[in-house]
């Protein structure tokens, strides 16, 4: 029979307290990007649907 052991995983699981807040701070960060980059799309979508519309 294989006998199981029942360790600790070999990686930490607890963040360090000063980089939790630079993460908090980069993920808002990309997410006002992305929020910005969305609003300009949805403003130029119907200038790109007039410049790509034919007569034909």
């Amino acid at each position: 029979m294989k006998n199981e052991s029942t360790s600790e995983p070999k990686f930490s699981t607890k963040t360090s307290a000063t980089a939790e807040p630079a993460l908090m701070e980069l993920f808002l960060d990309s997410i006002k990007d992305i929020y910005w980059a969305e609003n300009h799309l949805v403003k130029a979508l119907p200038k790109m649907q007039e410049a790509a519309t034919s007569t034909e």
